[in-house]
């Protein structure tokens, strides 16, 4: 019963049109051209991300050099706020120390 079923099958699917169907000059014609539609608009894509990828990394530079100059900016500025007074300190310092010598 199953070896009948089982040949009846294999029979059928040989016999069917799809097993023995070959493709066209105008089936391969149409494959081409689908991919060659997907290859344009994967380069495509690829342009856009190509170009929005420079954008935000051109964006990160500016943003990058800002930071930096910042950075420097407020080191500087610390020095000064604390380097100063402390200088004007020591000055004071060194007069008192000048003046009970003397």
């Amino acid at each position: 019963m199953m070896k009948t079923l089982f040949f009846t099958i294999a029979g059928l699917l040989c016999l069917s049109t799809v097993t023995t169907a070959e493709l066209s000059v105008e089936d391969l014609e149409k494959i081409r051209q689908i991919v060659n539609e997907a290859e344009v608009r994967l380069e495509k894509r690829i342009t856009e991300t190509e170009v929005r990828l420079e954008k935000r990394m051109t964006e990160q530079s500016k943003r990058l050099d800002f930071q930096g100059t910042l950075i420097i900016t407020l080191i500087g500025a610390l020095i000064a706020f604390v380097g100063v007074p402390l200088a004007f300190i020591a000055y004071q310092q060194s007069s008192r120390t000048q003046k009970t010598i003397l």
